[in-house]
């Protein structure tokens, strides 16, 4: 499945609970990670994904970005679902 196609939703909250997290949960028992800033909070704390030398910024179409390390930038409309995105990647790179 391509991550940086996917939308905000419980398929991307529970990838990112499995994959990111190490969480054993089913689609009822996680947070909105993909849509809610306080909820993906714990997403940036985990992964680390927001620490040097990855870069977190707004764009000048009001996107929200994250610059990976490899050079990869994800943009999205959401702080919350560009989060999400990139640590997913980042978590797919270890």
């Amino acid at each position: 499945m391509n991550v940086l196609k996917m939308k905000v939703g419980k398929e991307l909250d529970l990838m990112v609970a499995q994959q990111v997290m190490g969480w054993n949960v089913d689609h009822h028992d996680i947070p909105d990670f993909s849509s809610d800033i306080k909820d993906v909070w714990a997403v940036v704390e985990k992964s680390r994904v927001l620490q040097f030398p990855n870069k977190f910024f707004k764009d000048s179409q009001g996107n929200w970005c994250v610059e990976l390390d490899s050079g990869l930038v994800i943009k999205e409309k959401s702080a919350a679902l560009v989060i999400c995105k990139a640590a997913l990647i980042k978590n797919s790179k270890r």
